[in-house]
């Protein structure tokens, strides 16, 4: 029971920071200022859940492992992947970097935990990237104005860096279990993030103070303080082809519904079966597991 209540939680959380990052960025939000404070309030707020539990602070590699995490979420996600979506279209950027999660998954089955998942659960995952394909060429509004080839650069590059980020969520998960190793992991990965941001606002002379990114930036980063802990403590009960799908599309799913219901947004027939389908996927990687 316990297994599936930290998927749960993981998955509400995922979603619920989804209006936050929206209101948080909407006209001229800075994503380098919502991913600074963002990153600041989750180090600092693992950092202290740790001190109070006791873990200990010098553990080489997670402290290389949340560093390579910190640059793949703060350049990879924060500047690139957010960058792609203020001039591309918003649907296949998504989707490439959800998608990222591939390279957790492969990197679980074939390296860190060798072995054949069963049919069920290869059923379910075609069925998840088959999912997110349909999201993504239904969703294509087009948010800025950009060039094809720098939008086409910025999501390459970014969605490799996410897949580095999920290959490190899936080596904690598996080789360095314990929740405290999960707090370590968040309070090197964002603290690194947290650095690499600040220079980014700095060189591109953009204000640190804004009130909204600000809030957006602390609320969301308390939520992450719970998520990637319970995420990578999930891996105690299931393998990186369970975890990843389930706790990145689920809340994909949710988010669109969140938006038809919450902001008028209008699904495609192609979106709506992508969801459909994605929700059909979970159920089937759920009864695999």
């Amino acid at each position: 029971m316990i297994s599936w209540l930290c998927l749960l939680v993981v998955i509400v959380i995922a979603t619920a920071i989804w209006p936050v990052a929206k209101w948080a960025l909407a006209g001229t939000g800075k994503p380098q200022v919502l991913g600074f404070w963002l990153s600041l309030t989750t180090a600092s707020a693992a950092a202290g859940l740790l001190l109070v539990l006791g873990g200990s602070f010098a553990v080489g590699p997670i402290w290389w492992t949340g560093a390579v995490m910190g640059v793949a979420y703060s350049v990879g996600f924060i500047l690139l992947i957010m960058r792609g979506l203020q001039i591309g279209p918003t649907g296949p950027t998504v989707t490439i970097n959800n998608a990222a999660m591939i390279c957790g998954v492969l990197a679980g089955v074939l390296w860190l935990q060798p072995h054949t998942p069963n049919r069920w659960v290869l059923i379910g995952a075609v069925g998840v990237l088959v999912a997110m394909i349909l999201v993504g060429c239904g969703k294509t509004a087009v948010a800025g104005h950009g060039t094809d080839a720098q939008w086409k650069w910025l999501v390459l590059g970014g969605g490799l860096l996410s897949g580095v980020s999920f290959m490190t969520q899936a080596y904690m998960g598996v080789r360095q279990p314990g929740f405290r190793a999960s707090l370590l992991y968040c309070v090197t990965g964002y603290a690194t993030a947290a650095v690499i941001l600040f220079w980014a606002a700095v060189w591109g002379r953009v204000a640190l103070w804004r009130p909204r990114e600000m809030a957006g930036g602390v609320i969301i980063g308390i939520g992450y303080a719970a998520f990637m802990p319970l995420t990578l403590y999930s891996f105690r009960y299931f393998p990186a082809e369970i975890v990843l799908p389930v706790t990145v599309v689920s809340p994909m799913v949710l988010t669109l519904l969140l938006g038809t219901l919450v902001y008028r947004e209008h699904l495609s027939a192609t979106v709506w079966c992508g969801c459909l389908l994605a929700a059909l996927a979970v159920a089937v990687l759920a009864f695999g597991a």
